[in-house]
């Protein structure tokens, strides 16, 4: 009740305030002086530097200093702070974003993302690193709907620009540490200056620890510690007026320990039981280690395996090399370079299932090469009535992907007497059955990518007030993709895996049909795997031309209204996990959408600064990737153009700089999205279901933000900072459908802030709380599962608070 009351009061007092703001502000100051107290963001949301308030586009900028004092230290709590945006992740290699109702799914080597991650002006085009270390930032940008027209990549739902700090020719350097609850500790450091009269550097290092949030209650080990390292050395030459080189190497990496815990949401019921009727599929034989188990009513407290499989863990490595070369080829012409290169591996055994018994773990190694060049030429310094960008990009990836599941590992199980397919396996046991063998799920795939794209934008000033801009994009995209799909052991999981022959038969000994009720239950063995262990291949083309036209209209020197009409695409791929060859060889198509904005910015006299966007957004061929299970619990994933999408949303967002001490910022997203012609078979059985009308996974019908800070000023000039902020969402559901079974219940948490600035800015101290009312909220749930009797999850972070201490130099 308590939550629900904070929720409800911080959704209204971010009405309130803006309400407010339109009513009342103090009178004592010119209006000058009140727009001052409004902070000028510069943006390159259009690929050169503009006010935001200038922009005719959704987009929100935090700077540095916002992401200091909110909190913000993962790509993740960028989009959790941004309107209309969503969030899940099963682990971080697998983070899914989401923008205006629609999620962006990926699986596999040959999946795109329909948000767009850049880093410096580089596209992070592989999903397993585009959450890299955050550290040393000069801003991030959010944009919002299609983007294509001003950038190299294609982005259908929107973008996400990690923006790093560059070399400053004056010296400066510090260093920020962060000591909190869960063993936290951070330490970010920075030194910069000039190294000659034309070239300047940087190098910042990152490291953070912590000893994670949940507790296994047999082991008494903290579950999802990490070990993070990153350093970043950058090179900033001006060798003559007209020309100016930027170089940036980065390294990080990962070392985190039983990441990824998910257990029972409800400890009113078991969470498994021998005998008791699935989740999923027919009832299971019993478990021979804990045959009944109910998880904790604690969050953050459960049981795991005993790990005698092996220890958990989850590693990764990237190495990202930048280069932009910018040329003013004359005081109107500048032409810019920027080359990329990013390598990234990862490696990590995580329990899929949770649980005391060995039920289900997944290992998935990656190892991808990402290679982008851009080229583009503009005279927006030229200041004329006609201003005009073009660009080409090509990017070329390849991406190899080993993915695993591993069921029952090391016998864990009792199954029924038989051997299945005239082959008996396991070890006798007392009952005369056998034990359920380990059983693998395994994937080999491979991808590589080329693509190209042809881009361009005109803007013409029509008068002093009204300008219109046109942009045109081609794109084309290659790819050409491996799978090999096989398995062994109790036919569950492996059900329906096959090889097939060049006339389309199955090849005698490599299929698995599980049938407990005819006596099958075994497949393949180690030696002899069900499936297809050699790699198909195959290769498909996808294009497309997609547009941009906007009109922007200033109403006065502060306040002006827009409006635009934008297309977007997604290329297709192939399925990650294809049961035969057939299948591997049919790709899916690609995604397309169309969007419609009208929107208002305005700065006003009483220190008050308000941006709203309307939209109506239509989604074609959107590609969903669907858990299936069919009657035997057997669960897959599956890619499908499988329905359309309309959303109707508005997104708000203000600052109200009430004096010179006194400031509330916030945001609001209000979506109202539904499938349209979603005929989906979610079952395997060959039949349809209608989910016409429901919303897309993972859509929330609002999300919100509210901050208020106050700083009280010393008469020597030292300050003293408070802060409170909350940010929220509505309820939403995992999967398609609106299942009951999969839905994140309605949340909102509360963060404090204290800090101690003395009046030399040398130093700084912050005591800080993050989710102070220790609010349960789910993050990811997993697939249906035939040995569980309810689905699992995972939680957000519980009650964290600490220090923070900042020296400048």
């Amino acid at each position: 009740m308590t939550s629900i009351l904070v929720q409800k009061t911080a959704l209204a007092l971010s009405v309130a305030s803006v309400a407010a703001g339109t009513l009342y502000g103090p009178q004592a100051h010119s209006q000058e002086d009140m727009l001052a107290l409004l902070e000028e963001v510069v943006v390159t949301s259009r690929r050169y530097e503009e006010n935001q308030q200038d922009t005719p586009l959704a987009v929100n900028a935090m700077t540095n200093e916002h992401l200091e004092s909110q909190g913000i230290s993962t790509v993740s709590d960028v989009i959790l702070n941004s309107p209309g945006a969503s969030f899940t992740q099963f682990n971080k290699m697998q983070a899914e974003y989401g923008m205006r109702g629609v999620s962006s799914q990926t699986e596999g080597a040959s999946g795109d993302s329909s948000v767009a991650t850049i880093i410096d002006n580089i596209v992070i085009s592989k999903d397993f690193m585009k959450n890299p270390a955050f550290f040393d930032m000069s801003r991030v940008e959010v944009l919002r709907g299609p983007q294509g027209t001003a950038f190299g990549r294609n982005a259908s739902s929107g973008l996400v620009h990690l923006i790093t700090a560059r070399p400053e020719d004056n010296f400066a350097a510090g260093v920020t540490v962060d000591m909190g609850s869960h063993g936290l500790l951070n330490t970010d450091a920075f030194v910069t200056g000039a190294l000659s009269d034309t070239v300047s550097g940087r190098l910042a290092v990152n490291m953070d620890s912590m000893d994670g949030y949940t507790k296994d209650t047999r082991s008494g080990k903290d579950l999802g510690a990490e070990q993070n390292r990153a350093i970043r050395a950058s090179l900033l030459m001006n060798p003559s007026d007209s020309l100016q080189i930027y170089l940036k190497a980065e390294y990080s990496e990962d070392r985190d320990d039983s990441p990824s815990i998910r257990k029972g949401k409800d400890c009113s019921s078991t969470y498994q039981e021998a005998g008791a009727g699935s989740f999923a599929g027919p009832p299971q034989p019993g478990w021979q280690e804990v045959s009944v188990f109910t998880d904790s009513c604690d969050p953050w407290e459960t049981t795991i395996s005993d790990e005698s499989f092996g220890e958990f863990y989850l590693d990764r490595e990237i190495v990202n090399l930048t280069a932009e070369v910018v040329w003013d080829i004359n005081n109107d012409l500048a032409l810019t370079s920027e080359t990329g290169w990013v390598d990234g591996k990862s490696d990590y055994l995580i329990d899929t299932h949770g649980g005391p018994n060995n039920s289900m773990f997944q290992n998935t190694v990656n190892d991808a090469t990402m290679f982008s060049q851009e080229f583009r030429l503009d005279n927006h310094g030229s200041g004329e009535e006609l201003r005009w960008l073009a660009g080409l990009y090509y990017m070329q990836d390849e991406h190899s992907r080993f993915d695993q599941n591993i069921f029952y590992a090391e016998n864990s199980a009792g199954g029924p007497p038989g051997g299945g397919n005239g082959t008996p396996m396991g070890v006798s046991n007392p009952d005369g059955g056998f034990f359920r063998p380990e059983t693998r799920d395994i994937k080999d795939g491979y991808n590589e990518t080329e693509s190209l794209g042809l881009y361009g934008e005109v803007t013409y000033d029509i008068s002093e007030t009204l300008n219109i801009t046109a942009g045109i994009r081609y794109s084309r995209d290659e790819k050409d993709y491996e799978i090999a799909h096989y398995g062994w052991g109790w036919g569950g999981p492996i059900d329906g895996l096959a090889d097939i022959d060049a006339n389309g038969d199955v090849i005698p000994g490599t299929s698995c049909a599980f049938a407990p009720g005819l006596d099958q239950f075994y497949c393949g063995t180690p030696t002899n795997p069900v499936g297809y262990t050699e790699r198909v291949r195959t290769s498909e083309t996808w294009e497309n031309v997609s547009g941009k036209v906007s009109l922007q209209y200033s109403l006065s020197d502060n306040k002006m209204i827009y409006g635009l009409i934008a297309q977007g695409y997604k290329t297709g791929g192939f399925q990650p996990e294809p049961a035969n060859p057939v299948v591997a060889l049919d790709p899916f198509d690609e995604e397309t959408v169309i969007n419609m904005e009208l929107g208002f910015k305005g700065d006003f006299g009483l220190g008050f600064r308000f941006n709203i966007a309307a939209f109506y957004t239509e989604y074609d061929d959107l590609q969903m990737f669907l858990f299936k299970t069919n009657a035997n619990g057997d669960f897959f994933q599956a890619a499908e153009n499988a329905a359309s999408v309309e959303i109707t949303g508005i997104e708000l967002d203000y600052v109200w700089a009430v004096n010179e001490n006194l400031r509330f910022t916030g945001s609001l997203a209000l979506i109202d999205a539904e499938l349209v012609d979603a005929f989906i078979d979610t079952d395997a059985d060959g039949i349809a279901e209608d989910f016409s009308g429901t919303r897309p996974d993972n859509t929330a019908e609002w999300t919100s933000t509210f901050a208020a800070e106050y700083d009280i000023v010393m008469d020597r000039g030292d300050i003293v900072s408070l802060r409170a902020d909350w940010r929220g969402n509505s309820e939403v559901f995992d999967d398609i459908g609106e299942q009951e079974a999969r839905k994140h219940d309605e949340y909102g948490v509360v963060g404090v802030r204290l800090s101690y600035i003395p009046a030399g800015d040398e130093w700084s101290l912050a005591l800080w709380g993050r989710n102070i009312l220790e609010e349960e909220y789910t993050t990811n749930v997993g697939p249906a599962h035939p040995n569980t009797t309810q689905l699992n999850f995972a939680y957000g972070a519980p009650r964290t608070y600490g220090a923070t201490l900042k020296f400048n130099f």
